[in-house]
């Protein structure tokens, strides 16, 4: 009887090895799965995945992955196993149909095919058949749709740049400086205008632009009046003054700006 059941229990290991295809001898390396088996139906719920990597010549890494993404991938380098069992605890994250793959390296570097087990998380649910609801027909009710009218926009235009301009509140002459001690330059009526582009300091005295010439003059602010404001103008450096005392005008002479043939007397004053 004892070597019946000897018998018996070598005959089952066999069978065991066989269905499980271990490499006893062969050095091509190997994978399978033993959990969960291919076509299999799991709840939503963590299930301990099992796998297997056989190879003649060691096993030096085995990989799993699931619907192509690597979740293990471990070296077995330097523990000479044939054969190495490894467990994976797995959390699926919602109902679906997922591809467990797992295969194995060899000592000499070679790759087994893929084991593959393709299992489905979650019953399927039936589609449940509807029951059409009678279909209740409705007479619209006719609505005006208002008209809107779009009200225009104004745009305002940019306004225009105020350029300086000074009219003469009297007869006036125009000099080389700020001051009664630099020469007269040429003179101006009341009335005429004319740019200003400058100011002394203090703003006393303005730097005139002689009309249809590049030349400058001054004239003191006391006779004439401005149209913008006198302090955005620019200071002006005046020039230095001269070292002779100007000689007093004390006859008329004829001006280049003289709008008129008519000689008029301009004294030594601003």
């Amino acid at each position: 009887m004892n070597a019946f059941y000897k018998f018996t229990l070598l005959l089952a290991l066999i069978c065991m090895l066989s269905a499980c295809n271990l490499p006893m001898t062969d050095q091509e390396p190997r994978a399978w799965i033993d959990a969960p088996l291919n076509g299999s139906t799991l709840q939503l719920a963590p299930y301990p995945v099992v796998y297997h990597g056989g190879a003649g010549d060691g096993v030096t890494v085995i990989e799993f992955s699931i619907n192509g993404e690597i979740l293990s991938n471990e070296s077995n380098a330097g523990q000479d196993s044939i054969l190495v069992t490894r467990r994976y605890t797995w959390s699926p994250q919602a109902p679906g149909t997922y591809t467990l793959k797992v295969r194995t390296q060899s000592g000499s570097g070679g790759w087994s095919d893929f084991a593959v087990s393709v299992v489905t998380i979650g019953s399927v649910t039936e589609t449940p058949t509807n029951t059409p609801n009678p279909i209740i027909t409705e007479t619209p009710i006719s609505t005006v749709t208002p008209t809107f009218t779009a009200t225009p926009t104004t745009t305002l235009a940019p306004p225009t740049a105020c350029v300086p301009m000074v009219t003469f509140v009297q007869n006036a002459n125009c000099r080389s400086g700020p001051g009664t001690v630099y020469e007269v330059y040429t003179s101006f009526l009341e009335g005429q205008t004319t740019p200003i582009e400058g100011r002394n300091e203090d703003g006393t005295w303005g730097w005139l632009k002689i009309i249809n010439s590049s030349d400058h003059c001054w004239s003191s602010a006391s006779t004439f009046s401005i149209s913008c404001d006198s302090g955005a103008l620019p200071v002006i450096a005046a020039p230095p003054p001269p070292t002779e005392t100007p000689e007093i005008i004390n006859d008329y002479l004829p001006f280049f700006n003289n709008p008129t043939e008519t000689p008029f007397i301009i004294y030594d004053s601003p």
